[in-house]
């Protein structure tokens, strides 16, 4: 299994570990193991440490007067 996803550290470092023992399964097993615990570093953390290329969208808020919404005007920025 080959990682799709980066890892924050390498199947050498995993093998040079002083309690790991070398079997015939093991390059597969490692992979899982380095790709569960990325992504559960980067699912606590809620941010990966790695550059994305990604669109991402937030709200813009709604601009005063009759149909509700804030009173202030949406391209003005405050800053308390």
């Amino acid at each position: 299994m080959a990682l799709s996803l980066p890892a924050y550290c390498t199947r050498e470092d995993v093998k040079l570990a002083p309690d790991f023992a070398e079997t015939a399964r093991g390059n597969s097993r490692i992979d899982r193991a380095i790709d569960g615990v990325s992504r559960l570093i980067e699912g606590e953390l809620h941010r990966v440490f790695y550059p994305q290329d990604a669109t991402r969208y937030f709200d813009w808020p709604n601009q005063g007067g009759s149909g509700g919404g804030q009173y202030a005007n949406p391209w003005r920025l405050w800053l308390d």
